[in-house]
């Protein structure tokens, strides 16, 4: 994380470990961003068998790692669309400050809204269609 607007400063480096108390590993990670924090998501597969558990998305606050404070990664996993398990969940970027409810509307139909808990409410990733 950028400590200033210019790339060219010091950043902090934070490094996550998805697995948690699993021994799986992440693939396909992705990352995205809103105002008030970062989010990391993976394909979560069993180190030992090779296959796939879950899709896993983590979020962190912003704010303090752009001031090099410690943080904790929040995590949610075993996400389902239409009844079958999501196998990747792409963080959105930037959409925090349009969402005025946590009740999903029907242009965010696919939507899943998940609470955050550094901020009051943000945009879950798109998982699919309904």
């Amino acid at each position: 994380m950028s400590e200033t607007g210019d790339p060219s400063g010091a950043y902090n480096v934070y490094p996550f470990d998805m697995k948690g108390t699993t021994t799986n590993s992440a693939d396909y990670t992705m990352l995205g961003y809103e105002a008030n924090g970062m989010y990391f998501s993976g394909q979560m597969f069993s180190s030992a068998a090779g296959s796939f558990q879950n899709a896993k998305i983590c979020g962190v606050p912003k704010l303090k790692m752009e001031n090099g404070v410690a943080v904790i990664a929040h995590c949610s996993s075993n996400f389902k669309a239409g009844g079958a398990i999501a196998d990747t969940v792409q963080p959105a970027d930037g959409l925090a400050q349009r969402i005025t409810s946590h009740e999903p509307s029907r242009a965010d139909a696919g939507v899943i809204f998940l609470p955050s808990p550094w901020t009051e409410r943000r945009r879950a990733p798109t998982i699919g269609p309904p």
